[in-house]
């Protein structure tokens, strides 16, 4: 299908809901993502940023990340953990040249910057909501697509958040910049190759996966936790399952020829090993998903049965 340059006619299509599943062609914006670069309307993200001359101090004492080397213009993912160690925020972190931007889900950014700011005290540090819209450009082809672009004209120069094959773009003319970006032959892409790819990526989402009871190592979200830097909300536990253990759960990617939906539990040998916590169906393809498993039981190519007698297997790649 011809990609939507006028915005009215994106809404058209997403039936007054700009998190739309699908443009049409749910593969081919799949491919994008994997092999090109795709745009996504993020309308489940929000915006926050962090001014004053404590803020990079004030959250490089409290995330996971190391907040002193983020360089302008980049982003890199950190986590809010609680006392116990447990995630309670996986956010995007960028800088900019006068404020770090925290970017994350509407459903948990609310509290997390609610228990950041209680941390405030006398620091010089001042949070603010961002009005502004968040695009999501992502794909292997990410970077020479925003090298070639030229945000002029009608559009505000919107802020470019650059992170590993991805940017994350806070727009206050976001009409605009999706219609430039349209225009400039860049994929539109629902949610449901969206989702497709974080089930491939492995990626765990707020409120899915995450509830507020895991530790990154059972979410895969070592990556976004410094253990050098020394001091965050919830280090001592973290640190010490790093070191010393290893967490008896993990999350894992699975695939069905049947469908399979979130909250059915999942079986080794009569045995429940886990849960499903995301599922994408493909028509014709069965089902991808992600479950928190067992360790003994998320080995690649480890068969599982569902409640429904589905069969479900693990695997270290999902397309």
């Amino acid at each position: 299908m011809t990609p939507p340059t006028d915005f009215a006619e994106f809404l058209a299509q997403a039936a007054g809901d700009p998190a739309l599943v699908s443009f049409g062609d749910p593969d081919a914006e799949f491919a994008a993502l994997r092999d090109g670069a795709g745009l996504t309307w993020r309308s489940d993200l929000c915006a926050y940023r962090f001014d004053g001359a404590d803020r990079t101090s004030f959250l490089h004492r409290l995330l996971t990340a190391n907040v002193e080397t983020l360089t302008v213009g980049h982003v890199r993912s950190t986590l809010l953990l609680d006392n116990k160690g447990r995630v309670q925020l996986v956010a995007a972190l960028g800088a900019t040249d006068e404020a770090l931007v925290m970017v994350g889900s509407r459903t948990a950014m609310e509290s997390g910057v609610a228990t950041l700011a209680r941390y405030v005290l006398a620091a010089d540090v001042k949070i603010s909501l961002i009005e502004a819209t968040v695009l999501e450009l992502a794909g292997p082809a990410t970077e020479p697509t925003l090298a070639a672009l030229d945000f002029a004209g009608p559009v505000a120069a919107p802020t470019l958040l650059r992170g590993e094959a991805a940017a994350l773009i806070l727009a206050t003319t976001p009409i605009e910049v999706w219609k430039q970006l349209i225009a400039a032959g860049v994929c539109p892409v629902g949610h449901g190759a969206v989702e497709r790819m974080r089930i491939k990526d492995r990626r765990p989402a707020q409120g899915a996966e995450i509830t507020g009871a895991e530790f990154p190592q059972e979410l895969l979200l070592t990556e976004a936790v410094d253990f050098d830097k020394g001091c965050y909300l919830g280090q001592e536990t973290v640190a010490r399952i790093h070191y010393r253990g290893q967490v008896n759960r993990v999350l894992s990617a699975v695939y069905s020829d049947e469908n399979v939906e979130v909250g059915d539990e999942l079986f080794f040998a009569d045995r429940g090993v886990g849960r499903v916590t995301s599922s994408h169906c493909r028509p014709e393809h069965g089902s991808v998903a992600l479950a928190l498993l067992a360790r003994a039981s998320s080995a690649a190519g480890t068969c599982l049965t569902s409640a429904s007698g589905a069969v479900v297997t693990v695997t270290e790649d999902v397309e």
